[in-house]
């Protein structure tokens, strides 16, 4: 609390009066409240970034345009309203963009929603509908249903503070995979304590869907580790001043995939060579282990779902077998891998 009267005094000093401050600490809340916000009542009381983001939901207030709520430190995000408005719309392919733009989902906490929009969007640019023409039936048909399953959506929920308490170790685990639609990935940390003690959070997740010339499944989940990788790097940049990360372990159910980027002595084709090259430099070959696709969660990703078979709860947590003893991980080591690809 001293820091915000210290920095309210300094700007006050330069002619800002800094004021809405807001804290995850019920105490600190309970003494801005008892100070009040001394606020002129002539000016618009709302800021640029409400403007923009919104006011934020019944359950607290908008960071970043992301809601959050400050009695469980949660940040979370729910389509329930622009289903709503998805309904109202006229059917074009201009409001169906505009519909799936609408979708602010910065850490991919709903990835697996939003794909069939943007798969259904990629359909009709395969046709020669222009922008403000009526859609066909079946993509109507297709568009309500999404509207549909998401009027009575909860929400997902994402826990802000991604470690445990004194934790001594920080691994980063990552997931690819691929489908004909899309390919992805999804990142979870695995903070550890002296006493064994694990918390599993997940932190992001990226799903693109599949280019429009079409690729192989092999190369479509190469695309997937692709983006894992990428999406690791960006999570180690972002953690650097806080967290120390231990260990990087990336898992893939393709072991076509998991052959090429450990293969480091073979030349390949360009599109492979290429991609293998970055994966090789961004997280290096030596993190890459197997895993069966039904335990892969990255797989709903690269699939999509309507919010109606979407468990949010599951998906955030991740696999139930990742705060185990790592040699109780349902992972192959990559002898085996080689010998099956062999045999």
């Amino acid at each position: 609390m001293g820091h915000e009267t210290e920095c309210t005094a300094d700007f006050s000093t330069r002619g800002f009066n800094l004021r809405k401050w807001m804290s995850n600490s019920s105490p600190i809340n309970e003494k801005i409240k008892s100070d009040g916000d001394k606020i002129s009542t002539d000016i618009d009381d709302s800021s640029i970034a409400e403007t923009l983001l919104g006011q934020g939901d019944a359950q607290g207030a908008k960071i970043l345009g992301v809601n959050y709520d400050k009695e469980t430190d949660k940040l979370h995000i729910n389509v329930r309203e622009i289903a709503k408005r998805g309904l109202t719309l006229k059917k074009t392919k201009r409001n169906l963009l505009s519909l799936s733009a609408s979708i602010f989902d910065p850490y991919g906490m709903i990835s697996p929603v939003v794909l069939p929009l943007k798969l259904l969007f990629q359909k009709l640019c395969t046709t020669s509908i222009s922008w403000d023409d009526l859609l066909d039936e079946e993509t109507c048909n297709l568009w309500d249903k999404w509207c549909l399953a998401a009027q009575d959506d909860k929400g997902a929920y994402m826990t802000r503070n991604l470690l445990l308490p004194g934790f001594t170790k920080a691994r980063l685990v990552g997931f690819s995979d691929a489908s004909e639609l899309a390919y992805s990935a999804v990142v979870f940390m695995i903070s550890e304590n002296d006493e064994g003690m694990k918390n599993v959070s997940f932190i992001s997740s990226k799903s693109r869907i599949a280019p429009l010339g079409g690729q192989t499944i092999p190369r479509m989940e190469l695309l997937g580790a692709l983006i894992l990788s990428r999406l690791v790097v960006k999570i180690q940049e972002a953690l650097q001043d806080f967290v120390e990360v231990s260990e990087i372990i990336c898992l893939t159910d393709s072991t076509v995939a998991l052959w090429w980027i450990k293969n480091t002595s073979s030349i390949y084709k360009q599109f492979v060579q290429e991609r293998v090259k970055e994966i090789q430099r961004n997280v290096g070959a030596g993190c890459w282990q197997h895993i069966e696709g039904k335990q892969n969660p990255a797989d709903l990703l690269s699939r999509g779902c309507y919010c109606n078979e979407f468990d949010a709860s599951t998906f955030l947590t991740g696999p139930n077998w990742l705060s185990q003893v790592e040699e109780f991980w349902p992972i192959t080591k990559l002898e085996k891998v080689i010998w099956r690809i062999l045999n």
